[in-house]
């Protein structure tokens, strides 16, 4: 029904919204194959790290699911692409204690690639 200027629609269509599903044959390059294979056993690893600690708390409901492992579960399997590490994430707050982060502030200005991983073993 078209509407000119100043009219008043006197009727209302609503449309139902339409849930098309369509199945895809992917075709990746060996890379794209190699780099999808990393991301599914990444997040697989997360999600048995995640029960892992729901089991441990004994809270298997989604908010307090994610509030109490989001950190973790980016840290450790989102940001660094790996898999679980007890030296990559601590969970007492060690991290963030003043002379902690005095040590990380005094030796930053010294890592490199090569070296990042004996100067963050001795902290």
């Amino acid at each position: 029904m078209p509407c000119f200027s100043g009219c008043i629609v006197s009727s209302v269509e609503v449309l139902a919204p339409i849930k098309l599903t369509a199945q895809v044959k992917l075709q990746p390059t060996p890379e794209q194959s190699a780099a999808l294979l990393r991301t599914i056993e990444t997040a697989n690893a997360a999600c048995n790290r995640l029960s892992e600690l729901a089991w441990e708390a004994k809270e298997f409901g989604q908010y307090p699911l994610h509030h109490r492992n989001n950190n973790e579960i980016y840290l450790v399997y989102l940001k660094s692409g790996g898999g679980y590490d007890d030296r990559r994430s601590r969970r007492d707050g060690e991290e963030m204690k003043p002379d902690v982060q005095g040590k990380v502030e005094e030796l930053w200005p010294q890592v490199t690639t090569e070296n990042l991983l004996n100067i963050s073993h001795g902290l």
